[in-house]
């Protein structure tokens, strides 16, 4: 069995119907009328490589900004956005990055 989602604007449909006797289950054919544009561009995608981190200098560096984090903020947000920060500022430092092209 297979779900597809399409997200579009119902204006776009242009004609839905079943389909019998394809399979076991019911088909449904479903007519779309695209716009002149309707290829999205591919992008380059930057992808962490966890798997490479230098998980001692995570360690140094965590165990670095802890006091400032324990001490910064006055509410539960605020704490947790800065800690937020420092753990996504560890991973952009000690994370290789692999960027995926356009194909992959």
């Amino acid at each position: 069995m297979l779900d597809v989602y399409l997200v579009r604007s119902e204006s776009g449909f242009t004609f839905c119907s079943n389909v019998q006797r394809v399979s076991d289950h019911c088909g449904v054919l479903l007519e779309v009328e695209w716009g002149e544009n309707c290829r999205e561009h591919q992008m380059e995608i930057l992808f962490p490589v966890y798997h490479k981190t230098n998980v001692r200098n995570v360690q140094k560096f965590l165990g670095g900004n802890f006091a400032s984090w324990a001490s910064n903020g006055k509410c539960v947000e605020k704490i947790w956005k800065h800690f937020k920060k420092i753990v996504f500022e560890s991973i952009d430092r000690f994370v290789p990055h692999k960027i995926l092209s356009k194909k992959s």
